[in-house]
């Protein structure tokens, strides 16, 4: 932009610490990865235990479509939490750049890569591969909730640790390089 100051070296050296790392654009790649994979793992796996147990507990009298139902929204709770404690450990592992975009980003890439290819595997056989995919975008929906949670909780716990330890190091810095 004509006229605009041009932004030098010395301006990054000359604000503090907390406004520096806020807007690092790096992520923590370990933290990412190990994120995405807990992401996908929890939400799959809490997810078929909680539509296991509440199938195990059915009483024998209950209808069909009750039953469906209730399997269905225990799944649904069952992936929310495995996507909340799933983005908490990304947000809370991440090291450099933002937190909860870490914590964010490793639960859509968890459930991107993993959930919905489970999700379309184990699908009814009655059921087409377009409704399977969009049966869990729409999932996706009310799962964005968890991982924002989950992402917020994280990143919370991270920052506090890592003021906790700057103050028992002795360091200003945020991340360890």
């Amino acid at each position: 932009m004509p006229g605009a100051p041009k932004a030098s070296s010395d301006d990054a050296r000359s604000k503090p610490a907390a406004a520096r790392w806020s807007r690092d654009p790096r992520f923590d790649t370990r933290a990412l990865a190990v994120g995405t994979a807990a992401c996908g793992v929890l939400t799959a796996g809490i997810a078929v235990v909680a539509a296991w147990v509440t199938r195990s507990h059915a009483s024998p009298d209950i209808g069909p479509t009750a039953a469906a139902l209730s399997e269905g929204f225990a799944a649904l709770a069952g992936a929310a939490l495995g996507l909340v404690l799933g983005c908490a450990i990304a947000a809370c592992a991440a090291r450099t750049g933002s937190r909860l975009a870490t914590g964010l980003l490793a639960g859509a890439l968890g459930y991107a890569l993993i959930v919905v290819p489970v999700d379309v595997a184990t699908a009814p056989s009655d059921v087409s591969l377009g409704e399977s995919i969009s049966f869990a975008l729409f999932d996706a929906v009310p799962l964005t909730v968890a991982a924002t949670v989950g992402a917020t909780i994280g990143a919370a716990v991270g920052a506090s640790t890592a003021r906790i330890r700057r103050r028992s190091d002795g360091t200003n810095s945020h991340a360890a390089v």
